[in-house]
């Protein structure tokens, strides 16, 4: 195939992939939201009416199933991320290392190459929590 397609083609895939992260993640906000109002509910049910357990044991079921769906929908989500954070990763690793080649013989001799290759490795940990920080104030800020 064309080179051309095949990187509008893997565009397209994390486009994909960071759309459903996107809708997982709201779903999962949903969720969590949720768990809680029902939870509530079954006590109110509980406490108030004992005669009606039927429901009582509905509403619990619903809780159980909530909540699970809610971990299920964060698991998703992050497995849906994950590449598209790898990616992020080896790019930005890529790019500081053809910066680096391309600076000057001079450069490379006045610093400590160790110091560079430690501030490196630092980066290339923290590029996830970057990202999944920016990726929740994009989603948390009305205004971005």
């Amino acid at each position: 195939m064309n080179k051309h397609l095949l990187s509008l083609l893997e565009i397209y895939y994390i486009r994909l992939r960071l759309i459903s992260a996107v809708f997982l993640l709201l779903a999962t906000i949903g969720l969590n939201i949720g768990v809680p109002l029902i939870l509530r509910e079954v006590i109110n049910v509980i406490s108030l009416q004992p005669s009606v357990l039927i429901f009582a044991e509905v509403l619990l079921f619903l809780y159980g199933f909530a909540w699970t769906l809610s971990k299920v929908t964060d698991q998703l989500r992050l497995v849906a991320m994950n590449r598209v954070v790898e990616r992020g990763i080896r790019q930005l690793c890529l790019d500081v290392f053809n910066h680096l080649i391309h600076l000057s013989l001079r450069f490379h001799h006045d610093r400590k190459m160790g110091a560079l290759l430690n501030a490196i490795d630092r980066a290339q940990f923290a590029f996830p929590g970057f990202v999944w920080g920016l990726f929740f104030l994009i989603l948390s800020d009305p205004h971005v």
